[in-house]
């Protein structure tokens, strides 16, 4: 289904800081396109700077993955992510 890495999306919730900014930084490391959910703006915002600055592909998406409506917002960013790079 995939060619490689780098035509897959990956969400990271929580993925500004802590273990999720650090799976966001591997997973770009590893060439998978990360999309950042969270919370902390600022936070979210930094982690992907970091990674574009590395030569990765993310975006930020801010969320609250108690709330149904910010998951479906994760996936949707996702999705879009995945088809703009298809």
């Amino acid at each position: 289904m995939f060619e490689s890495k780098s035509d897959r999306v990956v969400i990271i919730t929580g993925g500004g800081a802590g273990i999720g900014k650090a799976c966001s930084l591997r997973f770009s490391k590893e060439g998978y396109k990360v999309v950042i959910g969270d919370f902390s703006e600022s936070d979210g915002n930094a982690t992907c700077k970091i990674i574009i600055d590395n030569g990765g592909e993310a975006v930020y998406c801010f969320g609250d993955v108690s709330r149904e409506v910010d998951c479906h917002a994760f996936a949707k960013k996702a999705l879009n992510k995945s088809i703009s790079y298809g």
